[in-house]
């Protein structure tokens, strides 16, 4: 018998046709993870936005109106609470003082409480004259103030621009020292240069000047953009890059599949942050869930609560006085050879 000899199959190499075949198909595959990515990071942002809201309308609603309320029903028993702790801060000081020289200096209880009491009232003066000559605004506030209302398109107000007295500038780097290291000068410029180019970047397509008809969103974006400029803050402009993108791209064909994951996973941090803010809030402030409390019942709890903290304030300040007062009146006692108690 004759032995036939099998031959192997040989591979066809692949022509450049089937490799484009291939690469697109990768492509085709990566467009339903990418409209995930970008579902995700619309539902984050929306729930983003929507603990914001509640925060924003706790901190400048509801505790305003608490604080309010609570002024019109104890406003002069807390008036007369705060007036009760500073006087304590101030006879506490006194007293500290007094013992310090008795017991540092060596003074008698009377000589240490007269020397106390007039370094306290000379004190008390520099105070009120430093009040009296500080100016209420100096020219550097009122230029940030200026720069917050024109929106700082060109940013030169904000000490970036050529010429200005700000610490960095985009069209020059920063003042280096000569004996810094020279990686990390580089590194600082470069983040400079980024900051500086996306900004200008959404500045192009947000600037109130140059897009007049922008949404209520747009605005918000604008504000945020602005205010992270300001702080020199790369990271926040990085997520506001992307948002600002899906402005003019809300399916996010044009931003980077990575760029929506890491910024999504951004978006889930804050909110855990401003979750775990919302619920310390809810732990300490009186005025958390206000308008769905009982008026009432919450008038009396802090009356109540008032009455109780006047009358240890008031114990705590009669205890300083009659100390004080055994120090003021020392050695003028009839009996000259007794010592007078240091008890409590």
């Amino acid at each position: 018998m004759t032995k036939v000899e099998s031959k192997k199959p040989t591979r066809k190499k692949k022509t450049t046709a089937s490799k484009v075949k291939t690469q697109a198909l990768l492509v085709i595959n990566q467009a339903p993870i990418k409209k995930k990515a970008l579902s995700e990071f619309k539902q984050s942002r929306k729930a983003l936005l929507k603990i914001r809201a509640q925060l924003d309308h706790h901190l400048n609603v509801v505790r305003p109106s608490y604080l309010r309320w609570v002024t019109h029903i104890a406003g002069n028993k807390m008036q007369r609470m705060n007036e009760l702790k500073r006087l304590i801060k101030e006879k506490a000081g006194l007293l500290q003082r007094i013992e310090e020289l008795i017991y540092e200096e060596y003074l008698s209880p009377r000589s240490a409480y007269e020397y106390a009491e007039e370094e306290q009232a000379r004190a008390r003066a520099r105070e009120e004259g430093r009040k009296d000559e500080e100016e209420p605004f100096s020219t550097e506030q009122e230029q940030e103030e200026a720069f917050e209302e024109r929106g700082a398109f060109d940013g030169r107000d904000a000490g970036w621009g050529p010429g200005s007295n700000g610490e960095e500038g985009p069209g020059s780097a920063p003042e280096i020292d000569s004996d810094s290291d020279r990686p990390e000068v580089e590194k600082k410029v470069n983040r400079t240069h980024q900051i500086v180019s996306l900004y200008r970047k959404m500045a192009r397509l947000l600037h109130p000047d140059t897009a007049v008809q922008l949404n209520e969103a747009a605005r918000e974006l604008w504000r945020e953009v602005v205010e992270a400029y300001q702080h020199k803050d790369l990271a926040r402009l990085e997520k506001l890059w992307i948002s600002v993108q899906l402005l003019s791209d809300p399916k996010g064909e044009g931003i980077a599949l990575s760029d929506l994951k890491q910024l999504t996973a951004h978006l889930n941090n804050e909110i855990e942050d401003l979750k775990d803010k919302m619920r310390e809030l809810a732990r300490t402030d009186p005025s958390w869930r206000f308008e769905g409390k009982d008026r009432g019942e919450l008038a009396s709890g802090i009356l109540s609560d008032l009455v109780v903290g006047e009358r240890e304030l008031l114990l705590i300040l009669g205890k300083i006085e009659m100390k004080l007062g055994q120090y003021q009146t020392w050695g003028r006692s009839r009996t000259r050879n007794r010592q007078p108690s240091y008890s409590k």
